[in-house]
């Protein structure tokens, strides 16, 4: 990779253009933020910090077999286990919710 010298005022316009898009990606982001916490909203006797937590295992789960199937070369279907799991796990909690709200 070449340096790159962009100065002091293509510093001041990538400064400027991260200002002016930084409201509407602000308002964007708590609108996806506050609709997975209502998607993962099952009931009120189970903590959400749980549901975010599982969350974030599936989503490690399915960036890990990813990471391994390029690295180690193995076949693509191996991604359709843990995909398939997050999709039936976030039906499950949709159903729970669902039902007990």
């Amino acid at each position: 990779m070449k340096n790159v010298n962009i100065g002091f005022w293509g510093f001041v316009a990538i400064v400027g253009v991260l200002f002016l898009i930084s409201g509407p990606i602000g308002e964007m982001s708590g609108r996806i933020f506050f609709l997975l916490d209502r998607i993962l909203y099952t009931s009120s006797a189970m903590s959400p910090v749980t549901m975010w937590s599982v969350l974030g295992v599936l989503m490690g789960l399915i960036c890990g077999t990813f990471v391994s199937v390029k690295k180690y070369n193995l076949e693509n279907r191996m991604m359709v286990l843990p995909i398939g799991l997050m999709v039936v796990v976030i039906n499950l909690i949709l159903l729970t919710s669902y039902l007990f709200s």
